[in-house]
């Protein structure tokens, strides 16, 4: 029992180790999209965390089953290398009992993941969905600088002179294309409004040029509300893989095939554990790096498979066989155990 504690420690620092290794590098790249996303204003300022827990969540899943592989080999091959392990096989260690000392890491990991796949980044994707959708009166007037136009997402150009107040645009102008020609407005005092659908532009004592009919038609008003941004959260416009499980699990055949991915992504690292276990198998005095190299390998040749079995299922095979890559990647590695240590089982 001790030293199947002292493995699983070995194996745990090891997956967290590389796990943020590889998150660091992937959402390095992720994250410096989402920064750009936020300049050109395709990304509300306040929908980036939201967007940076998705991404997160994503890469986490994702990355585990070949960041719970690289760990356990790393972990072993490092035993092996420095002789460890075969001191621990002669003090009675079997490689059935170095499976169940991985077993205390790989399903607790696994458990997680299936949570995250199966509800957690589907509930990260609405809630980033959402945050991009519903404009705030902060996102819009940080968007305008004095002196400057600006545009915003319905096309509209808008250009503000100095103010003293926040809250107030002072000397504006404003220019609104359309299929039938164009309205100019100008006044010299508006201020922002937000309903549950809308976000609106309202010009105070301003005057305005329409040029959408057969004639130009000039008006001065009091007081004239713009929408110049509109809120999209209802459910609707949501994506398959945001959907939850229950909303999946009561669909048609493409959420049910949505929904066994999802199961399917968590079994990958699963199996990519049964397999690193033997993997890490190797003489004393020997660096581990080849062995990763292998895992890697496995991984891309185990993840392509996946994909390609779930586009045969979308194309009417059976869901289940999306899951027979699983198993029989289960089975080699399980028959490569058995090679491996039929000698001291």
């Amino acid at each position: 029992m001790i030293l199947e504690r002292y493995i699983a420690g070995q194996i745990l620092r090891a997956w967290l180790a590389v796990s943020a290794v590889l998150l660091l590098v992937l959402f390095s790249s992720a994250l410096a999209e989402l920064l750009v996303g936020v300049t050109d204003g395709s990304v509300p300022r306040s929908a980036l965390w939201s967007a940076m827990s998705e991404k997160m969540l994503g890469l986490w899943v994702n990355l585990t089953p070949m960041s719970i592989a690289l760990g356990i080999v790393l972990a072993l091959g490092r035993l092996y290398r420095d002789s460890e392990m075969a001191a621990a096989m002669a003090c009675g260690l079997s490689g059935w009992r170095l499976y169940r000392a991985s077993l205390w890491v790989v399903v607790p990991m696994f458990l997680l993941t299936l949570g995250l796949s199966l509800e957690g980044v589907p509930a990260a994707a609405r809630a980033d969905h959402q945050a991009r959708q519903q404009l705030t009166i902060s996102d819009a007037v940080a968007g305008l600088q004095p002196g400057q136009f600006s545009q915003f997402r319905s096309g509209a150009v808008v250009y503000t002179g100095p103010s003293s107040n926040d809250e107030r645009l002072d000397d504006v102008f404003f220019y609104a294309p359309s299929a039938e020609g164009f309205t100019l407005e100008s006044a010299p005092h508006a201020e922002y409004f937000s309903d549950q659908t809308q976000l609106y532009l309202v010009l105070q004592a301003g005057r305005l040029l329409d040029d959408r009919g057969e004639y130009p038609l000039q008006t001065d008003y009091a007081q004239h509300g713009i929408a110049v941004a509109a809120r999209e959260s209802d459910s609707s416009t949501w994506t398959r893989q945001q959907h939850a499980m229950a909303t999946l699990w009561a669909g048609g055949r493409d959420d049910h095939i949505e929904l066994m991915w999802r199961v399917v992504v968590a079994l990958s690292a699963l199996a990519m554990a049964l397999l690193a276990v033997p993997l890490a198998h190797m003489p004393p005095r020997r660096q581990p790096y080849g062995r990763m190299l292998v895992a890697v390998i496995a991984y891309l040749i185990l993840a392509n498979t996946l994909v390609a079995a779930r586009q045969w299922a979308s194309g009417g095979a059976p869901l289940l066989g999306m899951a027979l890559p699983l198993l029989a990647f289960g089975l080699g590695a399980l028959e490569l155990a058995r090679r491996r240590y039929a000698r001291g089982a």
